[in-house]
């Protein structure tokens, strides 16, 4: 079988960040990247994909090379994920996370019994498919029906399509509020929530405020023999400290550690993308 291509982060600078994936080299906006990027201007040219921010509102993705048909994807380990060129700049994964969904997959790995996880605020999948990949039973939940859908497709891609993921479009605090007047529990619960946001009804969400009660459906949720507990963060004005005494209750402490997101290239550049803390339970 022919190895699928994977990801590369290559440079930063100038607001903008350059990666490769698969076999398309992608040129972004990157507000962060204030500096000056680490690779000459003739390596950025080399991009196949440039997404551009009108002055005057809107966007959209220039191809230098031919557009990528349906089947572009980009392989972490076993893992295929589908990708799509959206008008936001994204393209439907978050790379920097790649060192918490080998950490998850290993937390399963090594449970040596059943474990339950609950995916939060899920996007495309990618954590959700690297614990069921280790045999977990997953519960997949985002607010947006075209996350799922592409979490649907990512499984096929990865042939875990026959495995227990159950895929949920619903409000994450609504749902897991269901959940608690259900009596579910789960082994593992994963936290990605953004930092701000707001739903097609208007309802806005700001992680700062809403956290503590995030917080609190969690504990409510974690099982009596829990297994992990991963909650990521891309709020500026919450530190490593201020996430770790969050946890605090739900993790024990010697068990708790935090870290940096971080994108790093062959040629030591680094790029910060938010925080994490976790810990076996």
């Amino acid at each position: 079988m022919t190895k699928k291509p994977g990801y590369e982060f290559l440079d930063c600078g100038n607001r903008r960040k350059l990666e490769r994936f698969g076999e398309v080299v992608t040129d972004r906006p990157c507000p962060q990247a204030a500096w000056a990027p680490g690779l000459p201007e003739a390596a950025w040219q080399e991009a196949g994909a440039v997404f551009h921010r009108r002055s005057g509102g809107g966007s959209t993705w220039e191809f230098k090379v031919e557009a990528p048909a349906d089947d572009w994807s980009v392989a972490f380990g076993d893992i295929t994920l589908g990708l799509r060129p959206a008008g936001n700049g994204q393209v439907g994964v978050f790379a920097e996370q790649l060192v918490n969904w080998r950490w998850i997959q290993d937390a399963v790995a090594n449970a040596d019994r059943e474990i339950s996880v609950l995916n939060t605020f899920a996007y495309t999948g990618a954590a959700s498919l690297f614990a069921a990949a280790a045999g977990a039973s997953v519960c997949h939940v985002d607010a947006a029906k075209s996350s799922v859908t592409q979490t649907r497709l990512n499984a096929e891609l990865s042939g875990l399509a026959d495995r227990p993921l159950r895929l949920i479009v619903d409000d994450m605090v609504t749902f897991m509020e269901k959940e608690v007047r259900r009596g579910r529990t789960y082994d593992g619960i994963i936290l990605d929530p953004p930092a701000f946001g707001r739903s097609k009804s208007g309802k806005t969400w700001s992680l700062i405020r809403q956290l503590p009660q995030l917080l609190d459906l969690t504990a409510r949720l974690m099982s009596r023999k829990p297994l992990f507990l991963l909650l990521s963060c891309h709020d500026p004005e919450i530190n490593r400290v201020q996430l770790s005494k969050m946890l605090r209750g739900l993790i024990p402490a010697g068990n708790l550690e935090t870290g940096e997101l971080v994108l790093e290239s062959a040629h030591g550049v680094s790029l910060p993308a938010g925080i994490y803390a976790r810990g076996l339970a």
